[in-house]
């Protein structure tokens, strides 16, 4: 959505929004599609003032365990598109997320990003 400067049917008014996004807390089981609307000019994370896009359902057998950092947010600024991840009080170069089986929460898989869109397991 970011790359392709989609305009937000959602949004109020109806415009291209500084960027979209993806959320993230821990002990989820879910997360969220936002465009980044607060304020005007979008603040580059997730707060409760954007518009959410859509709330993502994961598979009823994991959830998100833990993230670095909590809780997460992963900003996409277009038209390049310019990739932030972090939180309102933090930007980090590499964000991680680890996720677990719900019946079993030994066993996690670690999921990354890093700033370039990277995303890869560990």
């Amino acid at each position: 959505m970011a790359i392709s400067t989609r305009i937000c049917e959602i949004c109020s008014p109806k415009k291209v929004p500084p960027g979209y996004g993806v959320y993230l807390q821990e002990n989820s089981f879910s997360y969220i599609i936002y465009a980044d609307t607060n304020p005007e000019q979008g603040n580059e994370f997730y707060d409760d003032a954007d518009t959410i896009i859509e709330i993502v359902p994961l598979d009823n057998r994991i959830f998100i365990k833990s993230l670095v950092p909590s809780p997460l947010s992963i900003n996409f600024r277009p038209p390049d598109p310019l990739v932030r991840i972090g939180n309102s009080s933090q930007t980090l170069n590499e964000g991680s997320i680890t996720i677990s089986l719900s019946n079993d929460t030994s066993k996690t898989k670690m999921i990354k990003i890093n700033r370039a869109g990277l995303i890869y397991g560990e």
